[in-house]
Parts: C-alpha cells; sequence; structure tokens
C-alpha cells in the first residue's frame, strides 16, 4: 500500500532499537509456565513500560495492584482461548468483530475507575496485547494513527491524542485490511508507519508549521 507520507529515518531507529526491549518482555512471556500463560504481574507491566520507554512510571500500590490485574488476567486469557493460536489475516468477519470486542474492553481497563493502574495507560495495555498476541493485534500509539491515517484522530497542544482507546477498532481494521492485501504481518505494518513522519496535528502546537 503506498503512501505520501514522508519517511524519517529516526522513526525508523527508535523502531529498531525497541526490538531489543520488546525481545525481552517476549522471552519473558514465553517462558511462563503453560497455566499461567496469561497471569498477569508487575513484572508484565515494569518490561512493557521499559519497551515504551517515555516519562511514565507504575506507581499503583502493591494492594491495589494485585486486584487490579486480575481484570487484566482475565479477559486476557479470555482473548488467549479464543484467537491465541491464529492471525490476523485468516479471521472471518464475526471473528474480527470479536476481537475487536475483546482487545477494546482489554485497552479500555486501563481508563477504568475500577481497574486503571497509575503509569499503565491505553497504549501500554495495547503494546501488552501486542507482544502476548503479536500475529493477531497492533499496538496503538500516535505514530500507529498517523500512519494508519486514522480518521477523526483529536490531539492537544502537545501533539497528544485525546482519548486514544476511541481509535483501536479502527486501528485494528486498518492492520486486518493490509495483512491480506499486501501479505505483511502485524509487526511489518508496525515498522512501515512507525516510520512515517507525523502529520502536523501530532506535533508540539509550537512545532508546527502553521506556528512557524
Amino acid at each position: 500500500m503506498s503512501s505520501t507520507k514522508g519517511f524519517n529515518q529516526g522513526a525508523l531507529n527508535r523502531w529498531n532499537k525497541a526490538r531489543t526491549p520488546y525481545g525481552y518482555l517476549r522471552s519473558y512471556i514465553l517462558n511462563k509456565p503453560v497455566t499461567h500463560s496469561y497471569h498477569l504481574t508487575l513484572i508484565d507491566l515494569v518490561l512493557v513500560s521499559n519497551f515504551k520507554g517515555g516519562s511514565a512510571t507504575i506507581a499503583e500500590p502493591q494492594d491495589s495492584l494485585d486486584q487490579k490485574l486480575k481484570s487484566y488476567s482475565q479477559k486476557l486469557s479470555h482473548i488467549g482461548c479464543e484467537f491465541g493460536k491464529k492471525s490476523l489475516s485468516i479471521l472471518k468477519d464475526r471473528e474480527l468483530t470479536e476481537l475487536i470486542l475483546l482487545a477494546s474492553g482489554f485497552c479500555e481497563l486501563s481508563k477504568s475507575t475500577d481497574a486503571k493502574i497509575n503509569g499503565f495507560g491505553p497504549s501500554f495495555a495495547t503494546a501488552l496485547l501486542n507482544v502476548n498476541f503479536p500475529k493477531l493485534l497492533p499496538i496503538l500509539d500516535k505514530r500507529g494513527l498517523n500512519g494508519a491515517d486514522i480518521k477523526n484522530v483529536k490531539t492537544n497542544s502537545q501533539g497528544q491524542v485525546l482519548g486514544i482507546e476511541s481509535h483501536y477498532p479502527d486501528l485494528i481494521r486498518y492492520f486486518y485490511k493490509r495483512t491480506n492485501e499486501d501479505s505483511m504481518t502485524v509487526e511489518e505494518i508496525d515498522k512501515e508507519i512507525f516510520g512515517f513522519e507525523l502529520a502536523e496535528k501530532y506535533k508540539p502546537k509550537n512545532q508546527r508549521k502553521s506556528n512557524e
């Protein structure tokens, strides 16, 4: 699929560099006992934070963290039971709809009053989905939304996406279309679109051309 967006070598370099902490997380998950494949602990969150980078720090008190993680583990297990062995490209329309509902539900836990974990937002939640199901679910972040040219995305003065979790269904559908039409993997698509230049709205206000 061709794109009119420019290419950013620095972004691609960051994507490549992040493969190392991604590998740490993937290795940790693969080495879990089969009976605890989808059981989440603080280690999962810390490794996701290490992979995603940025200034976010997991700061949820231990007593509330353990209880909240049960909700994430249950939803992760549900996705695994239904789709764990499948790739995105082979899903039927009905299955895609179900996957989107389940993945969105997992992502929205990070915004829920009862399940929100301090320092663990929607983008981190989808990174956890991706590393558990790398052939099935993409990572939700502004570079993905930018590269996929997702419509109706609103940003603040710092270029951060408002209500980013609401755009996960459209991003999944984009990846589904690309995996089918272009015979690419989720990882290959993620790498491609991560490297596109950001549209002006995704940049801090003082860096946008309209303000020069």
